[in-house]
């Protein structure tokens, strides 16, 4: 008798999926390989991810922004992805995989993603996986690009002294945007920028929310034209610091101001590899402890066809 080949199926998440997610998602061997910036800080428990990403994630108006993957009866992967600060940006937050067969369960897991985005107007998806991610072979098939690496600092209890603000940093203003965007493209290669957005809007709209959100306190240093922003947000005991600075900039001052705004026991900072930052927070006790890789699939968006309809009179 021949074997009996088992189907693997791919399709949008359904209330009746929380069983087996919850039940499934929290046992030894499943891990999530997507690292958004949300995650960054630790992944919660299989169930605790999963509870906190279902109630945004079932279907609404016919529309999914997360999938499953069976094989027969049995679960193994499931996939969420989120908006950035554009409606027609998203980005991977949640890739949760069981099993050793990665790419088997991650492409087509991926590639639903692709044309449910497409369908719903969506222009770009991000994805970021650590350096030596084993997903990365079946991202690149699914036609995510690798265009940026990113290291994360992170400072344990770091030691906080009382800092001036530098000479010349103030508070953002609403109408900064435009100085922003022109420092990032004084320092972010073209590649990055192609990615990322070649204007400011599309730059804005490429933007994490959690970085450009309410919750977020932020600077811009003035001197002979804006040559630093700093970002600095706190979520409990951790506290997330983003700089953006250029070589004349006093990088150490501007991240010793931070942690002192912030005042947390455990503090990440992600820096981009066009960043030369590292040193700075080497010296004030941060410590490498990550590598990443951000990748972009920009998507072909399907653009109702014309038709003729009859004029009333």
């Amino acid at each position: 008798m021949l074997p009996t080949t088992i189907r693997t199926t791919v399709r949008a998440l359904r209330p009746t999926d929380l069983l087996a997610l919850m039940s499934r998602t929290g046992g030894a061997g499943w891990w999530n390989a997507a690292k958004p910036r949300s995650r960054l800080s630790g992944d919660p428990s299989g169930p605790a991810l999963i509870g906190s990403l279902l109630e945004r994630m079932l279907p609404i108006e016919g529309h999914s922004r997360a999938w499953v993957c069976y094989e027969g009866n049995d679960l193994r992967g499931f996939l969420a992805a989120r908006q950035k600060t554009g409606p027609s940006i998203w980005e991977v937050e949640a890739l949760l995989l069981g099993g050793e067969d990665h790419e088997e369960v991650s492409l087509p897991l991926l590639e639903s993603l692709s044309r449910e985005a497409g369908l719903q107007g969506v222009q770009k998806v991000f994805l970021r996986l650590p350096e030596e991610s084993p997903l990365l072979p079946s991202a690149r098939r699914a036609g995510y690009v690798p265009y940026l690496r990113e290291t994360l600092f992170v400072a344990l209890h770091p030691l906080i002294s009382e800092a001036e603000a530098p000479s010349g940093l103030r508070p953002r203003r609403r109408n900064d945007a435009p100085d922003l965007f022109r420092l990032y493209t004084s320092l972010a290669p073209a590649w990055v920028r192609q990615a990322e957005g070649l204007t400011l809007q599309e730059w804005q709209e490429t933007r994490d929310r959690r970085v450009a959100g309410r919750r977020t306190r932020q600077w811009l240093l003035i001197q002979d034209g804006t040559q630093a922003w700093l970002s600095v947000q706190r979520e409990g005991r951790t506290g997330f610091l983003d700089l953006l600075a250029t070589p004349a900039a006093p990088a150490e001052d501007l991240v010793r101001f931070g942690l002192q705004q912030l005042r947390c026991q455990v503090v990440l900072c992600l820096v981009p590899e066009y960043q030369a930052s590292a040193g700075a927070l080497e010296d004030l006790a941060f410590s490498p402890v990550a590598a990443y890789v951000s990748l972009v699939k920009p998507l072909a968006v399907r653009v109702p066809q014309a038709r003729l309809v009859p004029v009333r009179a």
